[in-house]
């Protein structure tokens, strides 16, 4: 019987890229995708897109609970609210065939607070990071952001004692202050998947256009590869991690850690890192394949437009992409 996956915020950037590699990769099976915001432009990448509710609501859970009696072999989650409410509810999800990172792991990375403090806690020295109320003219220059919150949105450099007090009195207390990292060209986003012993990892340097990154290329960094990997089992994250650092003259300093798949998942498919892929297969008991990342691979993030034209019937439609 052919595999039938579920992918949740299948509107999105990521879950259109899970979505794109399922098909490719399984290309008998159902992949299916469920959003809060309509159908499109899913469709055009899965063979069914289903309503879900807000991650927010009351209903959620329940909504997750019973689209789910379509038996998928497994459901990927790939919008951060969605995580973080299934890690919250992770009794009430506990038999359902998720694919994601342990609860506590989620529940802490999803802060990026609370990230910082279990890297310093766990001696991985990273940026200082504190609470906004507490950040004072002797910390800049600082980055202030939500501490939760995905693709850099909300962020501001602050320089100035001028400005860092006019922050502090704008923004709300579910912000947070960290050390401004100043290095030109060397942002890097790693990939980690993890379960027990076996780790495999892939650093790329990027280069973003807004929250995006553009470019990527393929690096061999012995000082970050073995961080990650020191990373990985302290965390124990039985999932995926996507790890965000910059290469500063006394090391590595990771500034934030997203525990999930990351919208540069397309480009590490392409390099060969599956982890999509092999977390699928973990789950049949397969064992990760080993890695070795093609050093100097450049990917390119380029636009698509998907067009959808009308026809009779809600929810028709036919589209171009």
């Amino acid at each position: 019987m052919p595999d039938r996956f579920l992918v949740t915020g299948a509107n999105g950037d990521i879950g259109e890229a899970v979505g794109r590699i399922l098909r490719e990769v399984y290309p008998e099976a159902q992949v299916e995708g469920a959003d809060a915001a309509g159908s499109w432009p899913a469709r055009s990448v899965f063979h069914v897109v289903h309503e879900l509710p807000l991650a927010s609501t009351d209903g959620y859970v329940d909504a997750l609970r019973a689209l789910s009696r379509r038996e998928f072999d497994a459901i990927v989650p790939t919008s951060e609210p969605e995580i973080g409410r299934l890690a919250a509810d992770a009794q009430s999800v506990r038999t359902l065939p998720l694919i994601m990172a342990g609860p506590k792991v989620v529940t802490t990375f999803l802060d990026k607070l609370s990230t910082a403090q279990w890297l310093d806690a766990n001696g991985f020295m990273p940026p200082r990071s504190l609470p906004l109320s507490e950040a004072s003219a002797a910390d800049l220059p600082l980055i202030v952001k939500p501490r939760r919150g995905a693709g850099g949105r909300n962020q501001e450099v602050v320089r100035t004692p001028a400005r860092l007090a006019l922050v502090k009195s704008e923004r709300s207390d579910d912000s947070m202050a960290q050390e401004l990292l100043e290095v030109e060209d060397q942002e890097y986003t790693c990939a980690v998947l993890c379960f027990g012993k076996e780790v495999r990892t892939i650093v790329m340097r990027r280069q973003l256009a807004g929250d995006k990154t553009v470019k990527a290329e393929v690096v061999n960094l012995p000082v970050i590869d073995s961080m990650l990997i020191s990373l990985a089992r302290a965390a124990e994250p039985e999932g995926p991690l996507n790890v965000q650092l910059r290469l500063m003259p006394d090391g590595p300093k990771i500034f934030e850690i997203n525990p999930r798949f990351s919208s540069t998942v397309m480009m590490r498919h392409q390099f060969g890192f599956r982890d999509v892929i092999w977390t699928l297969e973990r789950r049949k008991g397969l064992a990760i394949p080993e890695f070795s990342p093609p050093v100097g691979a450049l990917a390119y993030r380029l636009a698509r437009e998907v067009v959808v034209l009308p026809s009779a019937g809600v929810g028709g439609g036919r589209a171009s992409a």
